[in-house]
């Protein structure tokens, strides 16, 4: 639940909460958030993983759905070439764990990624089709634009 409603996991030290459980589900003990934040949340990770590799192998992006790939890193620069090579790593993962083609990326706009896009473009390896978001373009749209609640 924790995850398909996308809750915070401080949610399960908050009072109402373990009364609501308590009530439903009397001597039930509610995992701490590290918990949930930790092996819990691995686990369903993982689970997740295996039925995507039967879903996605030996798929290429017209057979497949999209997967959705976020690449997490230590605070740096991330200079053009640091994201080149999480992408290219991040590609070659995707391709091995799931053993389909990826064909196209979607990242933000910029101005290193738009550098780090030039260049992998231009690899005859990967052979890949990459845009910009969309969601991000709109909203440096309406903040040019000065549209109130957008």
């Amino acid at each position: 639940m924790m995850y398909a409603t996308k809750s915070p996991f401080k949610i399960v030290e908050h009072a109402s909460f373990i009364y609501m459980v308590n009530v439903m589900r009397p001597g039930y003990k509610l995992p701490s958030r590290r918990e949930i934040g930790g092996s819990l949340l691995d686990k369903v990770y993982d689970k997740e993983c295996e039925k995507s590799v039967v879903d996605l192998e030996g798929k290429t992006k017209t057979q497949a759905q999209s997967i959705f790939w976020t690449q997490l890193t230590h605070p740096v620069t991330h200079t053009h070439r640091i994201t080149l090579g999480i992408a290219k790593s991040s590609i070659e993962t995707a391709e091995h764990k799931y053993k389909c083609k990826v064909c196209s990326f979607v990242t933000d706009n910029a101005a290193n990624v738009v550098k780090m896009k030039s260049e992998l473009l231009k690899d005859d390896e990967y052979n890949l089709i990459s845009y910009g978001c969309s969601a991000h373009i709109l909203n440096l749209l309406a903040k040019d634009l000065e549209i109130g609640n957008i």
